[in-house]
């Protein structure tokens, strides 16, 4: 019925994005992992706000610290870096922490893959805070020198698990997207006012769905592409945002010939 067929595409394009979660127990605990999230993100803006305040004070305490020379002086500048140290992994835990939660939102599209992306970052989260108790006990800088190397070759990893899973994310959701736009187009083409003459615009659709495909498996072979040097990070992220913006592109297009096809079938 062309009336009801408007009142589900009203709904898609009231909603802040496509995506929904279809069953009941699925939109639970999505909207739980979205509250999570938002308290989570709260926490990454606090420790943010720990952090650089502790890092501006160790920036003090080191120009003290080179204008007096004492051993008050270069004690005060050794627990400054050590606090700053220590800030500066837990604001990269609440962000790790942030991102894996986020997450499970559209995990169910691709559950195997994403729960890899969770389990990195959980592991580095857990390394992060294996870094701080070893800090709590080093009382002389060669000790932080050592585990700001050990930061420094980390690092490329975690670059690595972040990007990861923000793609992870926007495939996820665009997934999503296209199983519930495919939905709607099951409901339009079942309809008894349905027309030969919108075979052009199903085509049209199956088409952009393809380039749809080809798009988002391009974000994800980037993902899985490793540098030619070693412990040096391989920034694919700008190019996988290139294939996430193509494949909502296309979504946004075949949403906008589902619409053309409702009209014709309406009038």
């Amino acid at each position: 019925m062309p009336s009801l067929l408007f009142a589900i595409l009203f709904a898609l394009l009231t909603k802040p994005t496509f995506a929904q979660e279809s069953t009941p127990s699925a939109q639970i605990e999505s909207t739980q992992s979205a509250q999570l999230f938002d308290q989570y993100k709260k926490d990454y803006q606090f420790q943010v706000k720990t952090y650089q305040d502790s890092y501006s004070k160790y920036l003090s305490k080191k120009q003290i610290n080179l204008q007096y020379g004492t051993a008050t002086t270069k004690n005060d500048e050794f627990l400054s870096l050590k606090q700053a140290t220590i800030d500066r992994n837990k604001m990269v835990k609440a962000y790790l922490m942030a991102i894996r939660v986020r997450l499970n939102e559209y995990k169910t599209n691709n559950p195997e893959e994403t729960q890899k992306a969770q389990d990195n970052l959980s592991q580095t989260e857990q390394w992060l805070d294996e870094q701080n108790q070893k800090l709590d006990t080093i009382s002389v800088s060669s000790g932080i020198e050592t585990l700001a190397n050990d930061f420094k070759e980390k690092y490329y990893n975690i670059q690595k698990f972040i990007y990861t899973a923000l793609v992870d994310y926007r495939l996820n959701l665009n997934t999503q997207t296209l199983t519930e736009i495919t939905d709607l187009r099951n409901i339009i083409q079942s309809q008894p006012q349905n027309l030969d003459q919108n075979k052009i615009y199903y085509d049209e659709i199956e088409s952009k769905s393809q380039s749809f495909l080809l798009s988002q498996q391009n974000a994800f072979n980037l993902t899985k592409k490793e540098s030619v040097v070693p412990i040096k990070f391989l920034n694919f992220y700008p190019d996988a945002t290139i294939e996430l913006d193509n494949a909502k592109k296309y979504l946004s297009e075949i949403f906008a010939d589902l619409k053309t096809i409702i009209t014709k079938i309406n009038n």
